[in-house]
């Protein structure tokens, strides 16, 4: 989650799906929400991978979708880089395979 706080480009929506977890990451989620007007935490019983990305996309409202895993790491340029590519070469699915500052390598 640190990764995505740091992200350079604003205009963005963080929804966060706490999928019945036993730890303390729905704390540290809103611990996030309160400090970044960004982010948006959602708590639901456990139901695996698939079902918190769909309450996300149920809840989700831009106009582009990223999914991030709790164990990933994203650097703070990404979806800057993301968005301006997706516009520049009026894409609508951008796939990475890898990513940094100074090239997109798209699949």
């Amino acid at each position: 989650m640190l990764s995505v706080s740091r992200q350079i480009f604003e205009n963005i929506e963080v929804i966060c799906i706490d999928d019945g977890s036993t730890d303390e990451s729905f704390n540290i989620c809103k611990k996030y929400e309160k400090e970044d007007l960004r982010f948006k935490v959602i708590q639901q019983e456990h139901q695996g991978l698939s079902e918190a990305r769909n309450t996300g996309l149920k809840n989700a409202k831009g106009r582009y979708i990223a999914f991030v895993d709790s164990d990933d790491f994203i650097d703070p340029f990404m979806y800057e880089d993301m968005i301006h590519n997706l516009k520049e070469n009026n894409l609508d699915i951008e796939i990475l395979k890898n990513y940094s500052k100074t090239k997109i390598k798209v699949l």
